[in-house]
């Protein structure tokens, strides 16, 4: 009986070791993805949100052209009376707290270059894996830009909407989640969306062509003129006025 208990008592010792093994093995697993990619979270509880709000102008002369690229956030593009490109960006963040919410909002990665007559935005996030815990929102930059009438646009977001107004140069719109729309355009239009709503109103794209094309989602046109034109999208209706 004695040994039983001995016996009893040593496996237990051994379990015991085994799993604080485990439990350091796992430790350190994560350690080195951290200090690998400093971006892998064990917990992360990210309910606060703050925003920084940034404004640029960048000077140019026309025809002027705007490139955009975000991985999250909506774009707006207004044409005006003006002789320069005026952006302003909204960096919103996530965090444990107001006061590290408003540093990793300032700290979102957004690079703004211009060459000649060219402005280039550029927001890719950082990529970041939470192990356990949650998120309130995902970390965005909303755009709202005016551009000189004679601007030819480039403006691409992953997950937010796009809505470019009154410019008259060539224009290419893609949002992979979010609705697109395009009003009082001049110039060849392409307007490519995965769930996507499209809608195209007063919009003359003289003897360039027109693309409208959506997976999910509706087409919705009021006003077109132009030359060859393709219009479709795999589930939803279209509606052309």
């Amino acid at each position: 009986m004695k040994s039983k208990t001995i016996l009893i008592i040593v496996l237990a010792i051994v379990l015991l070791g085994v799993c604080v093994l485990c439990a350091l093995t796992g430790y350190a697993g994560y350690a080195w993805l951290r200090n690998r990619s400093g971006n892998v979270q064990l917990w992360e509880v990210a309910n606060v949100s703050a925003q920084v709000v940034e404004t640029r102008n960048f000077e140019v002369t026309t025809p002027a052209s705007l490139d955009i690229y975000s991985d999250a956030g909506s774009i707006t593009v207004t044409a005006a009376e003006v002789d320069s490109i005026e952006v302003e960006m909204k960096r919103t963040a996530w965090a444990t707290s107001e006061e590290e919410a408003q540093a990793a909002a300032q700290a979102l990665p957004v690079t703004l270059t211009q060459t000649d007559n060219k402005v280039t935005i550029n927001y890719t996030q950082n990529e970041q894996v939470n192990l356990l815990g949650n998120r309130g929102g995902t970390d965005s930059v909303d755009f709202i830009i005016r551009v000189p009438a004679d601007t030819a646009v480039s403006l691409q977001t992953s997950f937010g909407e796009i809505d470019l107004t009154g410019t008259n140069g060539e224009a290419a719109l893609t949002s992979a989640f979010g609705n697109i729309s395009a009003t009082d355009v001049t110039g060849a239009l392409s307007m490519q969306g995965a769930q996507a709503m499209l809608s195209v109103k007063n919009v003359n794209s003289g003897s360039g062509s027109v693309t409208l094309d959506t997976s999910f989602g509706e087409v919705q046109v009021d006003g077109l003129t132009g030359g060859q034109m393709h219009i479709s999208t795999s589930n939803g209706a279209i509606t052309i006025n």
